[in-house]
């Protein structure tokens, strides 16, 4: 089965990306191999992976692109790639580009020029998206729990 949400992230920002995947997982009623994120350990490659090429499958098949973008995100080489074939591939897959909370929107150019971005605590952002994240992935969840998980993720 192809992975439905790819969370494209730089390693540095683990701790965020466990809470918001775990938010989006909870909220979206979603199983963790629905998810490819590098950082969480049985998300990403297995041993003996060649470690490119899968991620590279995994982007492919993606049917959601979660993208952190981050300080880190925007220092790291692999990262621009990933967002490089994510805006390749945009038209066929749904792109969420959050950007975090201390960064301007001005900060990431390039291929997201005209890109509207979320900032990552924004609450009726995040519900926009997961929403839209529950609508791509055919998934159910019912708002006041979506709601709750969503306050939940902001304070943490």
């Amino acid at each position: 089965m192809p992975v439905k949400i790819f969370i494209s992230h730089s390693s540095a920002d683990k701790p965020v990306i466990e809470a918001l995947q775990r938010v989006l997982q909870l909220a979206c009623n979603l199983k963790q191999q629905d998810f490819f994120c590098t950082s969480i350990s049985g998300m990403g490659c297995s041993g003996g992976d060649f470690f490119n090429e899968t991620i590279r499958k995994s982007l492919q098949e993606a049917s959601v692109v979660v993208a952190y973008l981050s300080k880190n995100y925007k220092q790291s080489e692999f990262c621009c790639a990933e967002l490089g074939a994510t805006w390749i591939s945009r038209e066929s897959k749904l792109f969420v580009p959050l950007l975090d909370s201390e960064l301007d929107y001005n900060v990431f150019g390039g291929v997201l020029n005209g890109t509207h971005l979320y900032k990552i605590n924004d609450r009726a952002n995040l519900l926009s998206t997961v929403q839209s994240i529950m609508k791509t992935c055919r998934s159910k969840s019912d708002l006041p729990y979506l709601s709750d998980q969503i306050d939940h993720f902001i304070k943490e």
